[in-house]
């Protein structure tokens, strides 16, 4: 019984570690996909103006909802917990995508 509590534990160590590992875990979950759209948006922008240099931003739940809502997969790194990080093309197309999605509907 004691071994199977320390896996258990290890499991979940692992799995908040992994979090504080591969970067920035920001999250929002609104009935307001706009609201939720420019949360994101505001996240990414401004990883991308910090470094400039960068080939590639990490932040996770950023890359997870702009995939998830746009289906526009990102070309950055992926690992055993998905892809965690994004290029400032897949930015732009994101951008692209939202532009056309709700700003065309006025």
């Amino acid at each position: 019984m004691r071994k199977a509590n320390h896996f258990f534990l290890l499991i979940i160590l692992a799995i908040i570690g992994s979090n504080f590992t591969y970067g920035q875990t920001y999250y929002i979950n609104t009935n307001d996909k706009k609201a939720e759209f420019k949360y994101y948006f505001r996240i990414m922008d401004s990883l991308v103006a910090a470094d400039q240099n960068e080939q590639l931003h990490t932040c996770i739940n950023c890359v997870k909802h702009m995939e998830s809502m746009t289906k526009i997969l990102s070309s950055g790194k992926t690992t055993y917990f998905g892809r965690l990080s994004f290029t400032e093309g897949d930015l732009k197309k994101w951008h692209a995508w939202y532009t056309h999605k709700f700003k065309q509907k006025r």
